[in-house]
C-alpha cells in the first residue's frame, strides 16, 4: 500500500480536484518554463490517480535545480516536492537495501533463508495440522497453536514471497537462466550516453521526447520522462492497463540530441523471461498481481511473518529451558504426553523429530 499511504501522508500538498484533461506534457512544459526563464523540464512524474499532482524537476544551464508539485488540470504550481514526507519511501528503501551498504545482499539471502523456512516449516506442522487456536489455550500452548495455525495457513504464500523476493534481488541471473530455457534472446545493455551532447541547451525538449515514446507504445500511458542533462539517454517510462506495477514496466530510451529511438523495451512484446521477471514476478511479491483483493491477502500474509518472528523464538526459548531437564532415555527426548502438554504435537518418524530437536 505504499502509493495510497503516501498520497494520505502528503494529502495536503498533492491532492488536486482532478480532471478528465490534464495537459500535455508540452503544454504543461510550455507554461512553466514561460514563467520561469532559463529553466527547462528535465523530469516529469505522472502518478495514475487524476486527483493527484503531478512531480516535475526544472534545471538550468548552470545546474540549479528545481523540483515542484504542479496541478495536471492547469498547471499551477502547488508547492515544494522537497516538502513531501519521506517515511515510506524510507520504509521502501530499509525493505529493499536496509539502508546501509550491501543491504541488499542481506535482504536476498534472507529471502532465500524464508523459502528454507517455509518448506522446514511444513514439514514440522504436518503431523498436528494445527490451523486454528483453541479458546482454552494459554501459555507455551497458546503461542504453539498461533505459531503453527499461521504457518500451515500460510506456509505457500511465504514460500511465494520467498521466491520472488530472491528473483527481485538476483534478476538478471534468474532472467538469463530462464530466457535460456524457453531459447529466448535478451535486450542488449541500454546505450551509456549520447555522445556529441553535452549541453542542457543542446538536448529535445523532454516533453518531444515523451511524445515520440507515446507513438512508439500506443495504449500505453506514460508515467515518467527523464532528461539526462549530462547527455546520457533520455528515458521515458510508460504503462500499459494490464501491467500492475507502479510506474510501468514499458521503457523508450531516446538520443535527447536527436530525439531518435535507441532501444524500445515494451512489456507487451519483450521477451516471455523478461515479463516474467521483471512484470509478473514483482506483481506476485507485493500483491498488485489482481488490485486489493491480492494486496489484502499480501498484507495479512507479511503480518502474519511479523507474529511467527516473535512466536518462533518463544518455542525456541521455551524448548531451550526444558532442555535441562533430565530426559527419559528411551526415547532422547520427552515422552509423547509430556509433549502435548507443553502445547507440540507427537512426532513419530525420525526426521520429523530431528526437525523438530534442530530447528
Amino acid at each position: 500500500f505504499e502509493d495510497p499511504l503516501s498520497f494520505q501522508l502528503d494529502r495536503q500538498l498533492v491532492e488536486v480536484a482532478g480532471t478528465a484533461a490534464p495537459l500535455t506534457p508540452a503544454e504543461l512544459s510550455s507554461r512553466l518554463e514561460g514563467a520561469m526563464p532559463g529553466y527547462r523540464v528535465v523530469c516529469l512524474a505522472m502518478p495514475g490517480p487524476p486527483n493527484e499532482a503531478w512531480r516535475v524537476r526544472l534545471a538550468t544551464v548552470g545546474g540549479d535545480t528545481r523540483n515542484l508539485l504542479v496541478d495536471p488540470g492547469d498547471g499551477r504550481v502547488l508547492g515544494d516536492a522537497s516538502r513531501l514526507t519521506t517515511l515510506v519511501g524510507t520504509i521502501h528503501q530499509f525493505h529493499t537495501r536496509l539502508l546501509v551498504d550491501g543491504g541488499s545482499t542481506v535482504v536476498g539471502w534472507a529471502g532465500v533463508m524464508l523459502v528454507i523456512l517455509s518448506l522446514t516449516g511444513l514439514l514440522l506442522w504436518w503431523p498436528g495440522k494445527i490451523l486454528w487456536v483453541k479458546r482454552t489455550a494459554s501459555g507455551r500452548r497458546l503461542v504453539f497453536e498461533l505459531h503453527s495455525a499461521l504457518g500451515g495457513a500460510t506456509w505457500l504464500f511465504l514460500l511465494l514471497l520467498g521466491l520472488t523476493g530472491v528473483t527481485i534481488h538476483w534478476s538478471q541471473p534468474v532472467m538469463s537462466l530462464l530466457a535460456g530455457a524457453l531459447g529466448e534472446t535478451l535486450p542488449g545493455p541500454v546505450p551509456k550516453e549520447a555522445p556529441g551532447c553535452d549541453s542542457l541547451n543542446a538536448t529535445v525538449p523532454l516533453a518531444s521526447l515523451m511524445q515520440t515514446a507515446m507513438a512508439a507504445a500506443p495504449g500505453a500511458r506514460p508515467s515518467t520522462g527523464i532528461l539526462d542533462s549530462k547527455g546520457g539517454p533520455a528515458r521515458v517510462i510508460l504503462k500499459y492497463p494490464e501491467d500492475h506495477t507502479p510506474a510501468g514496466r514499458t521503457n523508450i530510451f531516446l538520443s535527447p540530441c536527436t530525439g531518435a529511438i535507441l532501444e524500445a523495451r515494451s512489456s507487451r512484446t519483450a521477451p516471455a523471461a523478461f515479463r516474467t521477471v521483471s512484470m509478473y514476478n514483482r506483481e506476485i511479491h507485493t500483491g498488485d498481481l489482481w488490485g486489493w483483493p491480492t494486496r489484502i491477502l499480501a498484507a495479512l500474509v507479511s503480518l502474519s511473518v511479523s507474529v511467527m518472528a516473535l512466536t518462533g523464538p518463544l518455542i525456541w526459548w521455551n524448548r531451550r529451558r526444558r532442555s535441562v531437564v533430565p530426559r527419559e532415555p528411551s526415547d532422547r527426548g520427552i515422552p509423547a504426553s509430556s509433549v502435548e502438554e507443553v502445547g507440540e504435537p507427537s512426532l513419530r518418524s525420525g526426521w520429523q523429530k530431528w526437525l523438530l530437536r534442530n530447528r
